[in-house]
């Protein structure tokens, strides 16, 4: 890999990032109280999401998600497993997410 390689950050990998239950890229902002879409810039406050920080959110709460596989992760070998994905603490409903949500008939 080149020294010259861009990172990029975005909000999906701050620990106020909450994504939305159904739409991908869409969440909710614990700093700014505001719904973050994709491609908007980091606020002031941006504090990246890491291995540490979710293992204390998990000894503090009990459970974490991986938005990514879509489960919830109940043990501390299991987040091994899915440290690559987008695992947080939550995740964000809104009003309108029963219409999108399939139904049973």
């Amino acid at each position: 890999m080149s020294s010259n390689a861009e990172v990029i950050v975005s909000c999906e990998s701050c620990i106020s990032y909450i994504p939305h239950v159904i739409s991908r890229g869409m969440g909710y902002c614990n700093n700014t109280d505001s719904l973050v879409i994709p491609g908007e810039g980091v606020c002031e406050d941006y504090k990246k999401r890491d291995i540490q920080w979710l293992r204390k959110v998990f000894k503090e709460q009990g459970w974490l998600y991986c938005h990514t596989c879509r489960i919830h992760i109940f043990s501390l070998e299991e987040l091994e497993k899915h440290i690559n994905d987008l695992v947080t603490y939550g995740v964000f409903f809104d009003d309108a997410v029963y219409e999108d949500a399939y139904s049973a008939d």
